[in-house]
């Protein structure tokens, strides 16, 4: 007995064979091939670097096209050659001809493809270790350092000439200091200086002064005296704020030391009186001519009964170059002083009173009104140890260095 199907079986077939039927027709409708009618590149030619991997640009026309393959084929494949998405491999030097085909159609275009290095990608700066050291206050140089651009290829680069180049640095070396180098409009780049503080090895006398040769009581004269200092850096600079140990030569004085900071250097000089006198009588008359530097002559021994007067006196400095050289008064004070005085110097000479009736001063200054004398590397041959006959409630100034004082016999 024949069984009667339900009615909601035969729906269910009926609805699954119509499902399979649209499926059929929808598979065929999305997978039809429209082809192109033509294609065309962008441009009729094209410029690769060498290694570059680049997309095909490529306008199809109708744009309803689809479903259609292209075929990429090339002249040359060393030259060009195609990857497995369809992009054109840059592989050597060179000018090929790449050709795009629609499969199964006779449409086709052909474009030239030129392979080079490409432009200049970025810049780099090549130098000697040495070109970015530098002490404080160097002048900064840029002779060592080159600059290259280099090309897309990665494969070519060429010298740039640094005036081609904007450059910014400080004039002179300090901490933190860079050089800034910019080509056109690629990316800057930054060469951090290495700066050390710069020391000073030595002090030279450059040139000496034109006068080296001087009275007693003349003021040093520079002119003529250059100085510099040279740096560690090998940087010599001239300087003008040196220090000298005295502004006046005196008695004795050889040279002239310049200081700078720890440095020192002596220049020689002479220093010599404006007279000598050879006896007491010249003495006398020197003193009286306001004559500034007198010096007994070499072995002098003047012997008087009459005091060597100063009367007034100013600026003057008597002396000798032997301490045994001497002025004796015979039963008499030597040296007698009248008024004021100012700046009067004894040097280095010996003083005493002989005779039966030797005096116990050897200096009378008892009508002197005032003002300084100053006694250095004098001997006094007395009886008492100032040897000075002094005035009462005067403001007068005496000073003793490296004196002796020896009593009478």
């Amino acid at each position: 007995m024949t069984k009667k199907l339900q009615k909601s079986t035969i729906f269910t077939i009926l609805f699954t064979f119509i499902l399979i039927c649209t499926s059929f027709l929808l598979v065929g409708c999305f997978n039809k091939v429209v082809y192109p009618e033509r294609i065309e590149f962008e441009s009729p030619s094209i410029e690769m670097y060498l290694n570059q991997v680049k997309t095909i640009e490529l306008n199809v026309y109708p744009k309803k096209a689809k479903n259609y393959k292209l075929k990429c084929s090339s002249s040359d494949t060393s030259i060009i050659s195609f990857d497995r998405y369809s992009n054109m491999v840059a592989n050597s030097y060179g000018k090929a001809t790449i050709t795009i085909e629609v499969v199964d159609t006779n449409i086709s275009q052909s474009m030239e493809v030129t392979v080079n290095d490409g432009k200049i990608a970025y810049i780099e700066a090549r130098y000697p270790s040495s070109a970015i050291y530098y002490f404080t206050g160097e002048r900064i140089d840029l002779k060592d350092i080159e600059v290259y651009g280099v090309y897309q290829s990665r494969e070519k680069e060429d010298k740039i000439d640094l005036s081609q180049c904007v450059i910014e640095h400080p004039t002179y070396a300090e901490d933190g200091a860079t050089i800034k180098i910019t080509y056109k409009d690629l990316t800057t780049i930054e060469i951090p200086l290495i700066v050390r503080e710069d020391r000073i090895i030595e002090m030279n006398i450059d040139s000496l002064p034109i006068k080296t040769s001087y009275f007693i009581g003349e003021k040093f004269d520079k002119t003529g005296l250059e100085v510099s200092l040279k740096y560690y850096s090998g940087r010599v600079e001239k300087i003008t704020n040196y220090q000298i140990d005295k502004e006046t030569i005196d008695v004795g004085d050889k040279f002239i030391t310049i200081t700078y900071q720890d440095f020192t250097e002596k220049i020689s000089i002479s220093a010599k009186a404006k007279k000598i006198v050879n006896s007491f009588k010249e003495l006398q008359d020197a003193i009286n001519e306001n004559v500034d530097s007198i010096m007994l002559a070499n072995g002098a021994n003047f012997n008087t009964s009459t005091p060597l007067i100063l009367e007034n006196a100013k600026n003057i400095t008597i002396f000798s170059q032997k301490k045994t050289d001497s002025l004796n008064g015979i039963d008499i004070i030597p040296i007698k002083i009248v008024g004021k005085i100012e700046n009067v110097r004894f040097i280095n000479l010996t003083l005493s009173s002989i005779g039966d009736n030797a005096a116990e001063h050897m200096i009378d200054l008892s009508q002197c009104t005032g003002g300084s004398v100053t006694f250095k590397d004098m001997t006094f041959s007395a009886s008492q140890q100032n040897a000075l006959l002094l005035p009462i409630d005067v403001d007068l100034s005496t000073t003793f260095n490296n004196c002796t004082f020896k009593e009478n016999a």
